[in-house]
């Protein structure tokens, strides 16, 4: 989002930043859905930024406010990579404060957050729409939409006994649809965790916390985090489990994206990698069979 993503050659494909803990035993993996597991939504960060960048500065002259809207642009930015993998409703609330605070627009004519929400969806969902459209006729493949390397590990996932949990910002209907039809939908059953349409809880530390309970004491060695963005990992941190960042670069669908290891190191990621491919050092790291 902010200029070219600059590839660096000498990072390691599998980083361990931090220590983990001697004794470790994966019962329950939780995965992130956009750019952790799926790239269909590529370029949501983008879309957001454009569609919040116009409904705060409203009327304004952009060519005579340039700067004014630069600086606009940059706070919107900033929010997004830090709101990254919140439900969508939390973020449009937000929006809503900021237009309030720029006060370009007339308080008179400021929308709801879910009004917001729909504008945002309306204008994003018309690109993933035709990407559907492009799988379903044959004209891509689901690979073009998946995180590289992810199908062989959650293989070896399943295959250890290791129990999958699937959660996400984006509304429930949304991420089973896009499951079912990228083809990894079984290997979650039941345990598909959305955002609701209409309301603002955070699925993700709902479900984490509903696993810390159900796992109990053994919960820091036993329960496992994948993720993009810096709200499953610092969530999952909060609760004293093991979390790997996925910092890929979902135009490729995989290799890294600066940006994002920046951010998921900083929310404290144990370990961080560009993509699932080397899946089987992955596992000698976390000890999982395979």
């Amino acid at each position: 989002m902010a200029g070219k993503n600059r590839i660096l050659p000498e990072l390691k494909r599998l980083e361990i930043i931090r220590p983990l803990p001697r004794k470790i035993q994966i019962t329950h993996a939780v995965f992130d859905h956009d750019g952790t597991i799926s790239v269909l939504r590529r370029g949501w960060d983008k879309a957001m930024l454009r569609m919040m960048t116009k409904s705060i500065i409203g009327k304004l002259n952009v060519e005579k406010e340039s700067k004014v809207v630069s600086l606009v642009r940059k706070n919107v930015f900033l929010f997004i990579n830090r709101s990254a993998g919140w439900p969508t409703l939390l973020q449009m609330e937000h929006l809503v404060q900021l237009i309030r605070k720029y006060k370009f627009v007339p308080s008179r004519q400021i929308l709801s957050a879910i009004e917001y929400k729909k504008i945002y969806l309306q204008q994003f969902q018309k690109r993933v729409e035709k990407r559907m459209i492009s799988l379903k006729n044959g004209i891509l493949k689901s690979s073009s939409f998946l995180v590289r390397g992810v199908f062989p590990f959650l293989n070896v996932l399943k295959s250890a006994g290791i129990k999958l949990f699937l959660t996400s910002g984006t509304d429930q209907k949304i991420v089973e649809t896009e499951a079912r039809l990228l083809g990894y939908l079984n290997f979650f059953k039941n345990q598909i965790h959305g955002a609701s349409s209409s309301g603002r809880t955070d699925s993700k530390a709902l479900l984490l916390e509903e696993l810390r309970l159900e796992i109990g004491k053994s919960y820091t060695y036993r329960l496992l985090t994948f993720g993009d963005g810096p709200v499953e990992i610092r969530e999952t941190r909060k609760q004293g489990g093991l979390t790997v960042g996925i910092a890929s670069d979902e135009q490729r669908g995989g290799g890294w994206d600066l940006n994002k290891r920046n951010r998921l190191k900083t929310a404290g990621a144990h370990i961080l990698v560009p993509d699932f491919s080397q899946y089987k050092n992955l596992c000698g790291v976390l000890r999982i069979d395979y």
